[in-house]
């Protein structure tokens, strides 16, 4: 019980990190990709990071003070919903960092903005956290069915 709330203020920290992403992008005015999608996805990618840096920390902080609490009863699992929204986001942050690392590997690159080894080492660290991101949105989401539907089966055995 313990570990599945630990999972979900993991995942709400990794969704709260697209939150910071949002609101950072929407302020710079880089919401909307206006010129080259490539170099918008990159940046999206960074204030993702950047965001997520701020917010699974906090989130795992908060995990430690709220979900090990003694005397008080369990917090509740994650829900199916968390779990849809971890596994969608997790999606989007793979699929821009695939398209971002192939981007890269063309060399059609702007040498200006930086050294594109490290352009590629962000996009395959974003595509490896997306994978992870993906896992635990499915780990909910699987906990949560089997748990519905022992339930059920055991109400079904009652009647």
């Amino acid at each position: 019980m313990l570990g599945m709330v630990f999972v979900r203020f993991l995942s709400i920290g990794l969704l709260a990190g697209a939150v910071i992403a949002v609101a950072l992008l929407s302020r710079s005015g880089h919401l909307v990709p206006t010129g080259d999608f490539h170099q918008w996805s990159l940046s999206v990618l960074l204030t993702l990071n950047f965001g997520q840096f701020l917010t699974v920390p906090t989130a795992l902080l908060v995990f430690a003070w709220k979900g090990t609490r003694r005397g008080r009863p369990p917090l509740k699992r994650p829900g199916l919903l968390l779990g849809i929204c971890t596994i969608v986001f997790g999606l989007f942050v793979m699929r821009l960092g695939l398209s971002t690392a192939g981007w890269i590997d063309t060399g059609a690159v702007a040498y200006g903005l930086g050294d594109p080894d490290a352009k590629y080492l962000l996009a395959t660290f974003n595509v490896f956290l997306g994978a992870v991101t993906l896992t635990i949105g499915a780990l909910i989401s699987v906990v949560k069915i089997v748990s519905v539907l022992t339930v059920w089966q055991r109400r079904r055995k009652a009647s």
